[in-house]
């Protein structure tokens, strides 16, 4: 019933069914239950499972769910489950702007030791579709309210926090003005301020992995974020503590024309001089 050239955030798109689905499995993986269609009313239009699920401080999980508003800009809402994914509750707003000026999408979240949990979003504005600081928004009651979204001074677009054994705070962030590539960032307060030069990671021009200081930033100017969706050659960061001192970085690249899903490991040293 849809037309497969159509671009999935075209105008003619926002006629389709937009649904998610949830899948379980109890062997680590090796199976999976049928996918179980989850309840997003009474959201219809360019919604989606932006990011993954993440665990509760009481045992539950929520699903985070991007939605367009009836103002216009996407918004954050969850889906929580009490009983291991089997059901879940209605959707419930996590963050949005009331006003209906700005976008706050592509929520990645990191639970800090002291028990609450932070969110970074995607932010722009919905009208210009220009994009500014990454926000935050925090939660200290398990996911069910969240403080109002507030930039923290990251230029870029996805970023993904996490907190290291050791206290630090650390964020790999897309930045899509030169240098184009993914970016880290830290923090060693939390998150409240971060480091005045990230590490530039993949590097778009060198078609590399850097690891050292990032160049001079441009500013972020506006970009038409819908149109320019389809054209993005790396994206999607991700980070794990893959040991108790080694950090995964996970993320697509293009090189060459081929999308490649790529992988780097590395250790956050502090310099003591």
């Amino acid at each position: 019933m849809l037309n497969p050239k159509a671009y999935v955030f075209s105008k003619e798109a926002e006629s389709f069914p937009w649904l998610i689905y949830v899948s379980r499995s109890e062997d680590k993986g090796r199976t999976w239950s049928a996918p179980m269609r989850l309840d997003t009313a009474p959201y219809s239009c360019f919604i989606g499972a932006a990011t993954s699920p993440f665990l509760l401080n009481n045992g539950g999980l929520c699903v985070p769910v991007e939605v367009r508003t009836n103002a216009g800009p996407q918004a954050t809402t969850g889906l929580f489950s009490h009983d291991g994914g089997r059901t879940f509750s209605k959707l419930k707003m996590l963050v949005e702007d009331k006003a209906g000026r700005l976008s706050l999408c592509d929520a990645r979240f990191a639970r800090l030791r002291d028990g609450t949990h932070l969110m970074h979003l995607w932010a722009f504005w919905h009208q210009t579709e220009e994009t500014i600081s990454v926000h935050e928004s925090r939660s200290a009651d398990d996911g069910q309210t969240w403080s109002p979204a507030a930039p923290i001074g990251i230029k870029g677009q996805i970023s993904r926090p996490l907190e290291l054994p050791s206290g630090m705070l650390i964020a790999i962030c897309n930045h899509r003005q030169r240098p184009e590539g993914n970016q880290l960032w830290w923090s060693h307060d939390q998150g409240h301020t971060w480091c005045q030069q990230p590490m530039q990671m993949w590097d778009v021009a060198q078609g590399k992995m850097l690891g050292y200081p990032a160049a001079s930033q441009a500013a972020v100017k506006g970009e038409k974020i819908w149109n320019e969706l389809q054209r993005f050659s790396f994206g999607t960061p991700d980070l794990l503590m893959a040991t108790k001192d080694v950090v995964l970085l996970t993320y697509y690249a293009t090189v060459g024309k081929i999308i490649h899903v790529r992988a780097c490991r590395f250790r956050m040293v502090e310099d003591k001089s």
